[in-house]
């Protein structure tokens, strides 16, 4: 009789430990630790240890990523985690799959090390679900292959892996024949001067052919698929500085009036962006090798001498591919299918230049060759096949076609149980029916990976599956989704409120969102006097000058390593994000190609708000938000007091500039203090609009201090700027320290200069006083 676990109503169950369970893992710890209801996590795994799955394991070693390290993170908000927690400067670009491997061990040990240290339980099983029943209760029963034991559960996660596609199942009792290269180490045991085919020519293939003759393999080897062509071959990662268009794209296919995107309008967009990129050069599309040979060595030549800027494009299509696809109706995606799908992964997956030069070596010594072909027979010694280049006759055949992606010839009785008891729907075009938001199959049961390709289209690789389960993380736990959101960032001219976007900008873009920063002009300067005039002229140069004419053009487009923050131009040179500088504001026009449904305005001088004309552009449901400083040294009041418009936009304002504190030594250090506070504010009023949440209270604009508040009625004079302080600021912020000193001495030279044309302006002011008494005497 089966024996039965302890019912639990609150257990979450995870099949699956690969990369993909191990992330839902990750989300959910995250989770329990911001105070959400997680309490019994179950990781049910069919080999002896959760993490690297066979993908990462030592029976894949020797084989590296095709992804590059910055990449591989299973952080939405930090794709560069995996590199951070390898620590290694000499580590490349593209590691070895084995050292992914360790890094999925130990995520997993942290996980649970830090659930039980919350309080929480969390365990593995190491074993195989075979059947799956949904009870009245709408929780489920899990029937594990051991024993026949049974596991209750009130949340399912299928993580099941990927299952290879098994093209030619008539082959598959004869020796000889491998239906997959994984493990590679299967594959050590061939005879080394054995002829082998290999059936597809994409990535795995290549895999299959290096661990091969990184094994000694002296025998010939054929890539054999129907194309008969190689992936395109990868250039070093660098930045799309028009990688908004992309987002703007999104929306665009997306928008209320649009029926339905079409395919040819969406590739337009697409295609418009590489044009504009490559200069209108189209050679890297229409060149036309017939010798694969010759065309892998033109394409490592065109990756290593920077050719390949194309590459930029579709890679930054990366976050943005599963909209796209959402928005085709299905006979576009069909045709997709039907027409353009080997296209798109020859050139949007290419290979590694490691793996491109290993490849070209095997054929330039006529051990590698690559052919068109679709049918491959056994003749009773062997295997045979008709191609491009006529019979080809090998001892072995390895299937390297990609991943099963149709549920229903996917081996496995527990994919096959959820269909039967309609629990779970197959999709037309892979995978099964998810919803696209939860990645929910039906309630309480949930599908992550290779299963979803259907609705996500672009699934396999690990920025998706990190993306995928923090979402599917937030609906296990009751979080209300995020929507990806067009920010319009208002900033002036002051570094504070510089450094704040520096700081913003990258937490928007981790959060899935898009910022656009507009500059607005400084605001106006006090009222003229003889003393009021020199703080004017101190304004004018901290507000107007200082950023816009000796920082950002100092520091050019490109990101100094080590520094804490970037130039406006380095922003939009490193994250692809539009900056643009305006004489009153954004227009209507602007803001609407763009789609802007967020406006935040950071400025940490004045509480003046936008013209009335933006205001009535983010009428409901956009929201414009107006977070400022409160210019306040009290340590028991909030730095920062918020704006919605919505409840507060015929508030009397107020400028900061008339409290006479904004650049003292106390100030200076007190919003060196409070920045990361103010980005944090400020990341969290984005992620509340975007999940559909109610604004913090305690922040909004009732509690803004009034003038004589502010300056508690203690200083009459006018408090002494401290340049040298605010000057220190820039430089700590902007500069490596590599850097600082030199950074340091040029800011104190525009210092100087400013100084001098100042004293210089005053002292022509006073002799021209006196000038003129004298000639009032005479």
């Amino acid at each position: 009789m089966p024996s039965r676990t302890t019912p639990s109503t609150d257990n979450i169950v995870v099949i699956g430990g690969g990369a993909s369970g191990l992330a839902v893992i990750l989300q959910l710890v995250k989770r329990f630790r911001a105070g959400k209801p997680v309490r019994k996590i179950t990781l049910i795994e069919k080999n002896d240890e959760a993490g690297p799955g066979l993908a990462y394991s030592p029976d894949c070693a020797g084989t590296i990523l095709n992804m590059t390290k910055s990449t591989m993170g299973l952080y939405p908000d930090n794709p560069n985690h995996f590199n951070e927690w390898k620590n290694d400067p000499n580590l490349k670009l593209y590691p070895f799959r084995e050292s992914y491997g360790d890094y999925l061990r130990a995520m997993w040990s942290q996980s649970v090390e830090d659930v039980r240290q919350m309080g929480g339980e969390i365990s593995f099983i190491q074993d195989e679900v075979q059947d799956i029943n949904r009870d009245d209760d709408g929780t489920f029963t899990l029937t594990l292959q051991k024993n026949a034991k049974t596991l209750f559960a009130k949340d399912v996660v299928l993580a099941v892996g990927n299952f290879t596609v098994t093209a030619n199942p008539h082959l598959s009792h004869l020796p000889g024949y491998f239906p997959s290269p994984w493990p590679t180490t299967r594959l050590m045991s061939l005879p080394v001067d054995a002829p082998i085919i290999i059936l597809g020519s994409r990535l795995s293939a290549i895999d299959a052919a290096n661990a091969l003759v990184d094994n000694g393999h002296r025998g010939p080897i054929t890539f054999m698929s129907r194309s008969g062509r190689l992936p395109k071959v990868q250039g070093a990662p660098v930045p799309f500085p028009r990688r908004h268009n992309l987002y703007t794209l999104a929306k665009h296919v997306h928008a209320p009036t649009r029926v339905g995107a079409s395919f040819a309008s969406l590739m337009s967009g697409i295609m418009e962006e590489v044009s504009h990129l490559a200069g209108n050069d189209w050679s890297w599309l229409l060149q036309n090798h017939d010798c694969p040979m010759e065309e892998l060595e033109s394409d490592i030549k065109d990756a290593q001498e920077g050719r390949a800027g194309w590459q930029t494009v579709l890679r930054s299509t990366a976050p943005l591919v599963e909209r796209y696809w959402r928005s085709l109706e299905m006979h576009d995606k069909k045709l997709f299918y039907d027409k353009f799908y080997s296209c798109w992964m020859r050139y949007r997956h290419g290979m590694p230049v490691e793996n491109g030069e290993k490849i070209l070596k095997m054929m330039k010594r006529g051990q590698l060759k690559v052919v068109k072909g679709r049918e491959i027979e056994s003749n009773g010694n062997g295997f045979f096949a008709n191609t491009s280049e006529g019979k080809i006759e090998a001892s072995y055949v390895v299937e390297a076609t990609g991943q099963e992606c149709r549920v229903t010839h996917a081996p496995s009785p527990l994919i096959q149980a959820t269909m039967r008891k309609g629990m779970a729907t197959p999709h037309p075009l892979g995978g099964f029916v998810v919803n696209f938001d939860t990645l929910s199959t039906s309630p309480g049961l949930y599908t992550i990976g290779s299963f979803t390709q259907g609705t996500h289209f672009y699934v396999s690789s690990v920025d998706r599956i990190a993306e995928h389960a923090s979402r599917l993380a937030d609906s296990l736990t009751g979080e209300p989704l995020a929507r990806p959101l067009h920010v319009a960032v208002f900033l002036r001219g002051d570094p504070f409120s510089h450094i704040m976007a520096s700081k913003l900008v990258p937490r928007l873009l981790a959060a899935g969102h898009m910022p656009f920063l507009f500059v607005l002009p400084a605001g106006k300067s006090p009222a003229t006097g003889t003393t009021t005039s020199v703080r004017a002229r101190q304004l004018a140069f901290f507000e107007r000058a200082l950023m816009q004419q000796h920082v950002i053009p100092f520091l050019k487009d490109t990101p100094q390593n080590g520094a804490e923050c970037q130039s406006l131009d380095q922003m939009r040179s490193t994250y692809g994000i539009l900056v643009q500088e305006v004489d009153l504001a954004p227009s209507e026009e602007t803001l609407h190609r763009h789609y802007i449904d967020v406006g935040l305005s950071l400025d940490c001088t004045t509480t003046r708000h936008l013209s009335t004309d933006i205001q009535n552009y983010f009428s409901w449901p956009r929201r414009l938000l107006h977070l400022h400083s409160t210019a306040s040294l009290n340590a028991d009041r909030s730095p920062y007091h918020l704006h919605d418009t919505q409840d507060c936009c015929d508030r009397d304002q107020f400028d900061l500039h008339t409290l006479s504190m904004e650049y003292s030594q106390p100030m200076i250090g007190s919003r060196n203090r409070t920045c990361a506070l103010g980005v944090d504010l400020a990341a969290d009023l984005v992620d509340r609009v975007s999940r559909g949440k109610d604004l913090p209270k305690a922040l909004r604009a009732a509690n803004t201090p009034n003038t004589k508040e502010v300056n508690g009625g203690q200083q009459k004079d006018l408090p002494k700027v401290s340049t040298d302080d605010l000057i220190e600021t820039v430089v700590k912020s902007y500069a490596s320290p590599e850097q600082q000193g030199h950074f340091r001495k040029h800011l104190a030279g525009v210092v100087k200069s400013w100084s001098e044309e100042g004293n210089s302006k005053e002292s022509g002011k006073e002799s021209g006083k006196e000038n003129r008494l004298c000639v009032e005497c005479h």
